[in-house]
């Protein structure tokens, strides 16, 4: 079968949405599927074509600029979407121009659509909410008009012609609006890759990338972005109560982000001697060890909606302290507050409790096994796709 991804992200790129996306492309291909996954290579100099473990990857010059307005080829795009040989075309994201920039165009597409949403936070946007600044709180109760016009009008005009959608979880953001809007729902959860079941891996030696000086640790790696929150997960580890356990956190790259928490660190180091450390460009093959020897994985997102990290974490058997967002609340490997500011408390009591930490690494790692395997993932997506032929 002949199938094309867009996606507005994609490796060598890291994210959430980056790391489901490859590991379905690439599940597919490994089935003997012509897969090509075509993307925006607008200001990130990567190359236009390249092919990755037997996908093609093909990046246009476009993109949407601060003023929401396409920017580049923007018809080389489209054209190149429409006159594509393909069989299914899966649009991934929606609130995302590579797949909204298509949605006048689905009806010439002449093949099966797919819609794999990965959330629609902008269904539940308020306007005037203060966002940190007067520009950014404009800007805000800018898009949430935007968003009123996208799911009233734009996305169910395109409805139509898209064969099935695809939500994360029974807590998507978007289920309730797919229900009601698309001819077809269907649940795909997120998977953690096979490099995060390997128990060799976990004997990788960290000491190459990092220098730990407890034996105890803490771990966060996330992109260093303020919905990210690593600020408050900083905060919180400062009140725990073991000495002798540093915070890890792992990112992309440095940034303004980046340099606000470098100083918060070092102002707790001041204040009470805690290690904690930030690194970036970490390679993904350290990911495994790092996760499953630590005590505690910590994620402070404040919107989310199928964290891969969390997935990572349960499949490496480390518990997790999260805030309610996303589908947390509904994984069986951790704990979800209710209220950021008893990150400290849980963190403390799961980081201090040997008999919490075994249950919870059990029951997680048990659930990825039975919910979150690449197998699982890939085989329901292709169930999916040879249902709608």
């Amino acid at each position: 079968m002949n199938i094309l991804f867009t996606t507005f992200t994609y490796y060598p790129e890291t994210s959430g949405v980056s790391v489901a996306v490859q590991t379905l492309t690439e599940g597919m291909a490994a089935k003997g599927h012509n897969v090509t996954v075509v993307s925006s290579n607008y200001g990130k100099k990567l190359p236009s074509e390249s092919i990755c473990n037997n996908v093609k990857i093909i990046r246009k010059n476009f993109s949407v600029n601060l003023f929401k307005k396409y920017v580049g080829d923007v018809n080389g795009y489209i054209d190149f979407v429409v006159n594509y040989p393909k069989d299914v075309l899966v649009l991934e994201c929606i609130q995302c121009y590579t797949t909204d920039i298509l949605l006048s165009r689905l009806k010439d597409m002449n093949c099966k659509i797919i819609l794999h949403s990965h959330g629609g936070p902008g269904l539940h946007d308020k306007p005037f909410a203060w966002e940190g600044d007067i520009i950014h709180t404009i800007g805000h109760t800018h898009n949430w008009c935007r968003w009123k016009k996208y799911y009233k009008y734009t996305l169910p005009s395109a409805a139509k012609y898209i064969d099935v959608a695809l939500c994360l979880s029974l807590c998507a953001s978007d289920l309730a609006f797919m229900n009601k809007t698309m001819k077809r729902v269907e649940l795909l959860e997120n998977a953690a890759n096979s490099i995060f079941f390997n128990e060799e891996l976990y004997k990788k030696d960290i000491s190459k990338i990092v220098q730990i000086r407890n034996d105890d640790y803490v771990l966060c790696i996330a992109n260093y972005i303020p919905n990210k929150r690593q600020d408050d997960i900083i905060k919180a580890f400062a009140k725990i109560h073991n000495e002798k356990c540093s915070l890890v956190m792992v990112g992309s790259k440095k940034n303004k982000f980046f340099e606000k928490l470098d100083r918060l660190s070092k102002k707790v180091n001041r204040e009470n001697g805690k290690e904690i450390i930030l690194l970036t460009g970490v390679e993904r093959s350290y990911f495994p060890s790092l996760i499953h020897n630590s005590k505690l994985f910590v994620m402070a997102s404040k919107h989310e909606e199928y964290p891969v990290s969390l997935v990572e974490a349960m499949a490496c058997g480390t518990p997790f302290v999260s805030t309610n967002a996303g589908c947390s609340r509904l994984l069986p490997g951790g704990v979800t507050v209710v209220d950021r500011s008893e990150l400290a408390v849980f963190m403390d009591m799961v980081e201090s409790h040997e008999d919490i930490r075994e249950y919870l690494s059990k029951q997680g790692r048990r659930y990825a096994c039975e919910h979150n395997t690449t197998k699982l993932y890939i085989d329901k997506f292709e169930d999916i796709l040879y249902s709608i032929q």
